[in-house]
Order: C-alpha cells, then sequence, then structure tokens
C-alpha cells in the first residue's frame, strides 16, 4: 500500500527492494520517478538523518 509523504512523493514497502520512493503529480502525462532503497541503502540513509538531526 503506497503512503503519500508530502511534495508529490510516495512511499511503499516491498518484498523485494525494502522500500520504493515514486513521484508523481497525479496526471497521467506528468514526469514520474522510482527510486528502489535496499536495506543498506535505508541504513546509510538512516545513519545520515541521524548525523544531521
Amino acid at each position: 500500500m503506497k503512503e503519500y509523504l508530502g511534495d508529490s512523493v510516495y512511499v511503499e514497502t516491498d518484498d523485494f527492494w525494502g522500500i520504493t520512493l515514486t513521484t508523481r503529480n497525479g496526471l497521467p502525462t506528468d514526469p514520474s520517478n522510482i527510486i528502489y532503497l535496499e536495506p543498506n541503502v535505508i541504513e546509510a540513509l538512516l545513519n545520515f538523518l541521524e548525523r544531521v538531526s
């Protein structure tokens, strides 16, 4: 199930990749992006957020 984070960014969990981030403005012709965060990247991101917070 996708959850809206804000600023046209959605997040969902995935049994294969870990976390998937997608962007979508709502219109079929709008650009969209997909970012797959594997567990080691999620850990690195959390470590980064801990350092800068």
